[in-house]
């Protein structure tokens, strides 16, 4: 199943999960690590529990996040039990161990393995998420990854982008790049700096936000047929109205119908937006 199989299954429902906190890069936009790091990480026992009761859902898909989930090791364990009631399994890492789990990968049976890149070179990537060879890191193992898929149809492999002030004018390059990996898809989303303030200065300007739209609807175009682009109009529409509250909006949302959100303690929530809430339920 293709990355476009997997967003086009009709009734799907959205499990967006961080299944840890704990991260090894240090993201100069991202709290979560410090945000969660005095909560106990959820058991394994408590996880399966409650994908049992996800196995109702048609259609349901599970999408880790973290920090890091490759640094959770029951993460396979996890996917297989998931797997196995039907359901169809993604995660997103910043691809530092990426290399090292390919074979779990495969055998797992993943549907779909996003690798966070945010700059065509180290110097702007590596800015981004706070540690030196974390991009080389990345690279080596998105191409690990795709030598090794060669002979079969999973995993889909795409790359997330988050779009910055620091690396606006790269965006064009790190699509360019993107295609000549190999991969599937990107997706590229504006940063939304928390509340706590951290990463402010990374927040796009209205300007900037309108010039990696044209950058993106630009390579949509000329990537035609080789590599899936995000860009759709409802896509373009959130992507301008990305950290306003816009009650007059006509924009369709997903949240707590097809899609549900848990943080690394727990809680469950319609929408990640919504996670500095008091949340009445808990895994």
């Amino acid at each position: 199943m293709n990355t476009y199989q997997i967003n086009k299954i009709k009734n799907w429902f959205h499990i967006s999960w961080q299944i840890t906190s704990k991260c090894n890069l240090k993201c100069r936009f991202c709290e979560v690590p410090e945000r969660f790091k005095s909560y106990k990480e959820i058991s394994s026992r408590k996880a399966i529990n409650f994908i049992k009761k996800l196995k109702e859902i048609d259609n349901c898909r599970i999408f880790w996040g973290g920090g890091e989930p490759l640094l959770r090791e029951d993460l396979f364990y996890l996917s297989n039990y998931a797997k196995k009631l039907g359901m169809s399994i993604g995660f997103v890492t910043n691809g530092v161990l990426l290399k090292d789990k390919v074979n779990d990968i495969l055998e797992c049976g993943i549907n779909l393995v996003v690798v966070s890149i945010d700059g065509s070179s180290p110097v702007i990537h590596d800015f981004h998420r706070g540690v030196k060879g974390a991009y080389t890191n990345a690279i080596e193992g998105i191409k690990c990854l795709l030598t090794y898929r060669k002979n079969i149809s999973e995993p889909s492999i795409a790359i997330a982008t988050v779009a910055t002030h620091y690396n606006i004018s790269d965006l064009g390059n790190i699509i360019d790049l993107a295609a000549k990996l190999g991969v599937d898809a990107i997706f590229i989303r504006p940063v939304q700096p928390p509340s706590s303030g951290k990463g402010c200065d990374f927040a796009l300007s209205p300007n900037e936000v309108s010039m990696a739209i044209d950058v993106i609807q630009q390579k949509k175009n000329e990537y035609e047929g080789i590599i899936h682009i995000q860009a759709s109009e409802v896509y373009i529409q959130h992507f301008r109205n990305i950290g306003r509250w816009n009650i007059n909006s006509n924009l369709k949302c997903f949240a707590g119908k097809n899609f549900l959100h848990i943080t690394p303690k727990g809680e469950v929530y319609p929408c990640w937006q919504f996670d500095t809430c008091t949340a009445k339920y808990n895994i």
